[in-house]
């Protein structure tokens, strides 16, 4: 029984209009939930009863289709990595065209002025929300730096990786973990600024994520076809660790607390689980190398790439849902990011699309 997708019929963020799902129980009956931007709202078991949701297997079916690119925000210099600080609001990773330095922009989505921008001496390639008002930026000099979103003050620098860093993320408890060249991962306490633990990967460290128990995801240089999952508070061996893969990796994240994803050199996205230990699901339709994924509203995932294109997955079906930018330019996608109101930025080295 395939799922049937049902397009919104409000896309006012505040007042959301009931989305109707098909859900399967592990007998074929057949169980309609309803579901808000908010979640789950409320069951209807039509001739059963008592029906807990811990006995229905989810398959997620619903949602919002992107209609149309609602603003296309302009840059200067080449925009790279993005972090939502709230529905209206992000904070970009500019690097002028004129030198090498960055600038860390605030820019308001919904009018598409900067409304604060800091420069950066040197690259960077990547910022996090490690505090309401404080951003985390890698840094040319081995260090992270700390920014004040409300003012742009520089407030601390963590310092002790040995090797360029390639990726940070935020972790529950005001802290924050950041991995590089020094084929290490450390964990940083915000409130200090001191490192608390130091996390040996073996490779260089290309990709870090945050699962929502605050185990860690870390994966190696693009060469490398290694994952690890880790324990951010004790000292420990990975909990998890895969190297089966047949593809290269360019990004990945978690989608749930068993189910990891990767977007592969071999055009693909990769659905594993952690529990089985393999590749559960392949997901095709790229023609060009995979650059970023982020999770969306009701188990959905968006995948980008060099192609220029984006796609909306169910990855639990393993179904395309629908495809963006399908006959637009062909500009690489360096970033996907998907706020609460159920709008989903993208960038590519010229531009920040905001798409309703």
């Amino acid at each position: 029984m395939p799922p049937q997708y049902l397009r919104r019929l409000s896309s006012d963020p505040e007042n959301p209009s009931p989305l109707l799902t098909t859900l399967l129980y592990r007998d074929h009956l057949r169980l309609a939930l309803t579901k808000d931007a908010r979640g789950f709202d409320r069951a209807f078991v039509k001739g059963t009863e008592n029906l807990s949701l811990e006995d229905v297997v989810i398959r997620y079916c619903v949602a919002d289709d992107f209609v149309a690119c609602e603003r296309t925000l302009i840059y200067a210099g080449r925009g790279g990595s993005m972090c939502p600080l709230s529905n209206s609001v992000v904070a970009c990773i500019r690097e002028p065209t004129d030198d090498v330095n960055s600038n860390i922009d605030i820019l308001n989505i919904h009018s598409g002025q900067c409304m604060r921008s800091t420069r950066q001496t040197g690259p960077a390639t990547c910022v996090v929300l490690v505090h309401p008002n404080i951003i985390a930026v890698d840094s040319w000099d081995f260090t992270v730096r700390l920014y004040s979103i409300s003012t742009g003050e520089e407030l601390a620098r963590l310092a002790g990786h040995e090797g360029r860093i390639s990726s940070l993320t935020s972790l529950p408890g005001n802290r924050l973990a950041s991995g590089g060249e020094d084929q290490t991962i450390r964990i940083w306490s915000i409130e200090s600024a001191q490192c608390e633990l130091v996390l040996p990967f073996g490779d260089e460290v290309q990709h870090l994520s945050t699962f929502s128990d605050g185990r860690i995801l870390a994966g190696g240089a693009w060469g490398n076809k290694v994952i690890k999952v880790f324990d951010s508070r004790h000292p420990a061996d990975p909990v998890v660790k895969h190297s089966g893969f047949n593809a290269p990796c360019r990004c990945m994240l978690p989608l749930d607390s068993d189910t990891v994803v990767r977007g592969a050199d071999d055009h693909t996205v990769k659905i594993f689980s952690i529990s089985q230990g393999r590749v559960v699901r392949t997901l095709f339709g790229h023609n060009r190398h995979l650059t970023t994924v982020t999770r969306m509203s009701f188990g959905r995932l968006a995948s980008g790439a060099h192609d220029g294109v984006i796609k909306i997955w169910d990855p639990y079906a393993g179904e395309c849902i629908q495809t963006l930018n399908e006959n637009g330019p062909v500009l690489a996608i360096t970033n996907l990011q998907f706020l609460p109101s159920h709008k989903m930025l993208s960038s590519t080295w010229e531009a920040i699309n905001v798409w309703r």
